[in-house]
């Protein structure tokens, strides 16, 4: 009986400890084409004439797309569970920290704006809460936005289609591939990702870099086919 005394708080320390954070082996920064997140400008009346940030994503090889849980209401979904369910870690509630920096604010304010939506906070805390935790151990909430920000910096990929007079067309797969990836891997072709949406219209493009923030290949599939010309839609006003 001593032993089992003896045991017991160690016992329920052990299990109050919070699911340790997976490492994440790469990021993927992802940029959405405003025109076809919102074909008819419903939620801005003015859409950013440059592709956006949607998120930067870690993530690791070989398994499902890392995505916290924002709220405590789908841990329980979220949780991995011994029959072999999805991937997804319970990550410990971390709140997320509104922005107020006059400097920061309106550049992400420019350049990651929500497209589905006016609340701007609330998609940053989306963001945050669901993928940016899985980075915490290199960057804290203001570093990792900002990374979002030079990251996106380094491409001029609507300059890119527009000098080459894909927007407004429909285009080749293999195109588009070898015009966007030659431009930012400059020496040697690293791959990206398109995702089209059902209607074949390009909906973002992703591209990945290593933890030291190198561009590497991008490991997951596209969802554009290519059997099907990829659409680049042009803007809703002249």
């Amino acid at each position: 009986m001593k032993k089992f005394k003896l045991f017991l708080p160690i016992a329920i320390l052990f299990i109050a400890l919070p699911t340790p954070m997976p490492a994440y082996d790469f990021l993927t920064l992802s940029l959405q084409w405003p025109p076809t997140v919102d074909p008819r400008g419903l939620f801005r009346r003015h859409l950013p004439l440059n592709f956006t940030i949607h998120g930067v994503w870690p993530d690791r090889y070989g398994v499902p797309p890392l995505q916290c849980c924002p709220r405590i209401i789908l841990w329980q979904q979220c949780c991995p569970s011994q029959n072999g369910g999805p991937l997804r870690q319970c990550c410990p509630r971390n709140h997320y920290v509104t922005f107020t920096d006059p400097i920061l604010l309106p550049r992400l304010g420019m350049s990651w704006p929500n497209l589905r939506g006016l609340d701007n906070q609330g998609f940053w805390q989306h963001e945050w809460e669901s993928h940016g935790r899985y980075s915490e151990t290199d960057y804290n909430q203001r570093r990792f936005f900002t990374l979002g920000l030079d990251l996106k910096a380094r491409y001029n990929l609507y300059g890119l289609l527009l000098n080459h007079s894909f927007i407004g067309r429909n285009v080749s797969l293999t195109s588009l591939d070898n015009l966007i990836s030659s431009y930012i891997s400059h020496v040697s072709h690293k791959r990206v990702q398109f995702v089209c949406n059902r209607q074949d219209k390009l909906k973002e493009i992703h591209i990945c870099f290593t933890r030291a923030l190198v561009i590497t290949d991008c490991p997951r599939p596209n969802s554009c086919l290519s059997s099907s010309p990829v659409h680049i839609p042009g803007y809703p006003w002249p």
